[in-house]
């Protein structure tokens, strides 16, 4: 049997996406006065980044048609699975420290089986 491809960028809904060049990223980071940490991210497994030749780092702008804007850009730094897995880990992490501090121990005289019934 043939392995069938597909174009995936050629697909009508799929939007057109390009790889910043290196100056073109440093400007977009410091017009926004943000970080590549604070950018949002595609995992460099996704079919678009694989077709692309993107490296981990490397940033995506992608144009999309919209009725109300004409055009609208959105940008996506890829990363790797590892880099995703260690950020969950680190939320899950902040989330359950945050919910230790909120959990102070019941005091038995601030409840009594009168006021439950």
């Amino acid at each position: 049997m043939i392995p069938i491809t597909i174009d995936v960028l050629s697909h009508e809904l799929v939007p057109r996406f390009r790889i910043l060049k290196k100056e073109e990223k440093e400007k977009l980071l410091e017009t926004f006065q943000t970080t590549e940490e604070n950018l949002p991210k595609i995992l460099d497994t996704d079919p678009v980044v694989k077709v692309l030749k993107a490296s981990i780092g490397d940033v995506l702008e992608i144009i999309r048609n919209s009725p109300t804007a004409g055009e609208s850009k959105y940008y996506r730094i890829v990363v790797g699975k590892k880099k995703i897995l260690q950020e969950e880990a680190a939320i899950i992490e902040t989330d359950e420290e945050a919910v230790e501090e909120d959990e102070a121990p019941l005091d038995s005289s601030e409840y009594s089986e009168e006021e439950d019934e």
